[in-house]
């Protein structure tokens, strides 16, 4: 029996065992309550795919088909092409098949990876963020942006000049806790390796661009919320899920602060947003 506890939500999955990394450590806590998530797994020798048409197809070898309000997801090796899981959620029972034997134990990336986690995420309200994640001693602060536009590096550059602590280089988890809006860390983490399992208040978001100067811009609604969108892990072929993160961002947009920055890679820049963020008091 596998365990994972991250954004307050407690996932377990039965059935199969697994070589754990030591990575994934941090998330392995079971807390003292009911899972709010049951996978039901099992080995099998080989999968093969349905010869049907998949309604989806990812660069890195997801195919989804859906069949009378079943879900079923194939999860491919990236080289070989290779079928190497299948999970089929249906009216919320999950059941993982795995390519394999407790002697040669599944990767437990792929395994994380072949539970549709972000799914069962967003069902209980929660939604993972591409995003560079720091916390400050006012709360989490989230750098996002496509790729290569310079998130980690403004993390980093809190990190030398202001003493904060990267909690993931790449991805948040992010959900709606009462009265309070939270950021937690989750499994995923893309290259950056930095991959801290905590949760704190949502302090602000910054949507970055590269500029010839430092400085903030007033962002209008519905951009804000079109961008936080493009930024979020959501299933394309799921348009139940895409309408509740758009309900999502529409509620946190009008209740925390998601601020512009056009940078550069200095200090100044976090100069910058450390005087934009006290306009918005504690």
């Amino acid at each position: 029996m596998i365990h994972y506890y991250f954004t307050d939500l407690f996932f377990e999955v039965s059935g199969i065992s697994l070589l754990e990394e030591p990575f994934f450590t941090p998330f392995h806590a079971a807390p003292d309550r009911a899972p709010d998530s049951l996978v039901s797994a099992s080995w099998v020798p080989s999968l093969a795919l349905p010869e049907e048409k998949p309604v989806y197809v990812s660069e890195t070898g997801l195919c989804v088909y859906l069949e009378n309000g079943a879900e079923h997801r194939y999860l491919r090796d990236f080289f070989s092409g290779q079928v190497r899981a299948h999970l089929t959620d249906a009216a919320g029972e999950k059941c993982l098949q795995a390519v394999g034997e407790p002697s040669q134990p599944f990767r437990e990336l792929e395994l994380l990876n072949s539970l549709g986690l972000e799914k069962t995420m967003s069902e209980h309200g929660r939604w993972i963020l591409h995003a560079s994640f720091i916390e400050t001693d006012q709360g989490a602060i989230l750098f996002t942006a496509p790729s290569q536009t310079g998130k980690s590096t403004q993390a980093a550059l809190w990190e030398k000049h202001r003493g904060v602590q990267v909690i993931n280089g790449d991805r948040a988890g992010l959900w709606r806790a009462g009265e309070s809006w939270m950021a937690g860390g989750v499994p995923w983490s893309g290259t950056s390796g930095i991959c801290l399992n905590c949760s704190m208040p949502l302090r602000a978001i910054v949507l970055l661009s590269q500029g010839p100067q430092n400085m903030t811009y007033t962002i209008p609604f519905p951009t804000k919320v079109a961008r936080l969108l493009e930024q979020t892990t959501i299933n394309p072929w799921n348009r139940e899920m895409l309408l509740a993160a758009q309900l999502f961002w529409m509620e946190l947009c009008k209740e925390i602060p998601v601020i512009g920055l056009s940078c550069l890679s200095d200090e100044g820049a976090v100069d910058t947003l450390e005087k934009e963020l006290k306009r918005y008091g504690k």
